[in-house]
């Protein structure tokens, strides 16, 4: 998967550095910046826009009538 994001660009280089207490692995941090090609990071938004995450929203139902 590649990187979306000049913040999530940054949070990988640290994570597989060792940097990061609380983040992915540095396996998985390795395997982002090994997906992404180095010409695509120069293009990088600062932060990736929600419809370019590939998350999902939920949506909550109310049940009952509350």
């Amino acid at each position: 998967m590649p990187i979306t994001s000049k913040a999530q660009q940054r949070l990988m280089y640290a994570a597989a550095a060792g940097k990061v207490k609380d983040g992915p692995s540095k396996k998985v941090a390795k395997e982002f910046i090994a997906a992404t090609p180095k010409k695509a990071m120069q293009d990088l938004p600062e932060k990736a826009s929600g419809r370019n995450t590939g998350k999902k929203q939920m949506v909550m139902k109310r049940k009952g009538g509350y």
